[in-house]
C-alpha cells in the first residue's frame, strides 16, 4: 500500500466521526475531501502502473477539491502527455509551476512528458519559470539553533557514591528515541557507567504518521532530500557537534571521570558512532556499531568523515557487529575493514553472524555487555 493511500484510509476512518472539520467544513465537504484524498493516492498508482486514463480521472477529481497541489498538477500533465493530449498536458504543467513546482531538470528528463517535451513551448515554459524564480528569489542561510534533549541513565549507586564514572554514549537508530534504547542499558548493566543517549535532531514524519509516537532521525529525511553541492549543510558535522555538546553538558552536571568515552551505535547510530569518533578522536576511545547503516549516499559527504586513517592514528578500538540475515548494505564497512587490515591494524573486531537480523536480541545485548566490561569498566 502506498503512503498516500495509507493516509487516505486513515482519513476515511477519522473524518466521518467529526461534525465539523478544523476549518468549519460541513460533513458533505469533508466527505468530498475524503474521497478526493483517496483518489490522489489512486492517481499515483494508476500513473505508475501505466494507466494514464484512470490517472487523469483520479487527479481531475482530486484537484477539484484541492486545487493548489503542484505535484498533482504535474502528475496530471504527465498523464495527459502519455495520452498524447499535449494541450491539456501543457495547461496542467503551467498550473503545477503556478502552484510552486520547481523541479525543472526532473521535468526535462521525465519520459512521461516526452510527447510534450518535443514541442518548443515546453522548453520555453520551463526556461521562463526558471529564470523568473532565480530572479525573484534568493536562498539565504544563517545558523539556526534549537533546544534538543538527551537522556542520562545513572548507575544505581550514583546518589550514595562519591566516585566518578566513565561515560558510554548510545546513539539511536533512525525513527526512534533514546527511550527505545534504555532497555539496552539495563541489559548491559547500569553499574559503574553513566550512559548518555542524545536524541537525534530531526523529527521522523513517517513514525508519527504510522505509529502515533515520536521518532527522530540523524539526518533530515531518510537519507533523501538533501541538497547537493559544496554549499550544502554538513549534516554529519552538525549532528556530531550536537553529540559533543551533550557530552560537555553531561560532564558539567554529573560526576564523570573526564576520560575519553566509548560509543555504541545501532543502525544509523552505528554510522554516527564512527563519524563522531573520527571527527572528535580526542573524545572517543572507540566504538561498537551494530548493523551500522554506513551511508553510501554521496550527497551527505561520507568522504569527509570516513577517514579510516584517524582510527589508526588515534588507536581507537572498533567493534563492527551485524546480523547474518540483515539487509543493511556493507559497502562502506567492508572498505573500512579492508583499509585497516591492509594497514595491519589490530584493534578491530568483526562479527557478522549474529542470529538477530537488524534487531538487538539477547545474543547481541550480551555481546555488547561483554565489550563494555572491557572498554568502559576496564574488567
Amino acid at each position: 500500500m502506498s503512503f498516500p493511500t495509507a493516509v487516505a484510509l486513515l482519513l476515511v476512518l477519522l473524518i466521518p466521526a467529526l461534525a465539523l472539520g478544523p476549518n468549519g467544513e460541513s460533513n458533505d465537504e469533508l466527505f468530498e475531501l475524503e474521497r478526493a484524498t483517496c483518489l490522489y493516492g489512486e492517481g499515483h498508482g494508476y500513473l505508475a502502473g501505466g494507466h494514464p486514463e484512470e490517472a487523469v480521472e483520479a487527479y481531475t477529481y482530486y484537484l477539484w477539491a484541492v486545487p493548489n497541489n503542484p505535484v498533482a498538477w504535474y502528475n496530471l500533465s504527465c498523464a495527459y502527455s502519455l495520452l498524447g493530449q499535449t494541450d491539456l498536458a501543457y495547461k496542467a504543467l503551467e498550473k503545477a509551476i503556478h502552484y510552486g513546482f520547481e523541479r525543472y531538470e526532473a521535468a526535462r528528463g521525465d519520459s512521461d512528458l516526452a510527447n510534450l517535451a518535443v514541442e518548443p513551448r515546453f522548453a520555453e515554459l520551463l526556461e521562463n519559470a526558471e529564470s523568473t524564480r532565480i530572479a525573484a528569489t534568493v536562498v539565504n542561510e544563517i545558523e539556526m539553533t534549537a533546544t534538543g534533549t538527551y537522556t542520562v541513565a545513572l548507575p544505581p549507586d550514583y546518589a550514595e557514591s562519591a566516585g566518578d564514572y566513565p561515560v558510554v554514549i548510545v546513539l539511536q537508530g533512525g525513527q526512534s528515541t533514546p527511550d527505545t534504547y534504555l532497555p539496552l542499558t539495563e541489559a548491559c548493566g547500569r553499574e559503574g557507567i553513566i550512559y548518555l543517549l542524545p536524541r537525534s535532531p530531526y523529527p521522523s514524519f513517517s513514525t508519527y504518521a504510522f505509529t502515533w509516537r515520536a521518532g527522530y532521525n540523524a539526518l533530515p529525511g531518510f537519507g533523501a532530500g538533501l541538497r547537493d553541492g559544496d554549499d550544502a549543510p554538513d549534516y554529519r558535522q552538525l549532528y556530531c557537534d550536537w553529540i559533543a555538546a551533550c557530552l560537555k553538558d553531561t560532564r558539567e552536571n554529573y560526576r564523570t571521570d573526564g576520560e575519553a568515552v566509548f560509543v555504541v551505535g545501532h543502525s544509523w547510530g552505528g554510522e554516527f558512532a564512527h563519524s563522531f569518533s573520527v571527527l572528535y578522536p580526542e573524545l572517543s576511545k572507540g566504538y561498537l556499531s551494530y548493523d551500522g547503516w554506513f551511508s553510501d549516499i554521496k550527497r551527505t559527504k561520507p568522504e569527509a568523515v570516513f577517514s579510516p586513517e584517524v582510527i589508526v592514528e588515534n588507536g581507537l578500538s572498533l567493534y563492527l557487529f551485524s546480523g547474518g540475515e540483515s539487509n543493511v548494505p556493507t559497502t562502506s564497512t567492508d572498505a573500512l575493514v579492508a583499509y585497516l587490515n591492509e594497514a595491519g591494524y589490530g584493534r578491530v573486531t568483526v562479527k557478522d553472524d549474529f542470529d538477530a537480523g537488524h534487531g538487538l536480541n539477547e545474543e547481541v545485548q550480551a555481546a555488547i555487555a561483554e565489550v563494555l566490561d572491557k572498554e568502559a569498566r576496564g574488567l
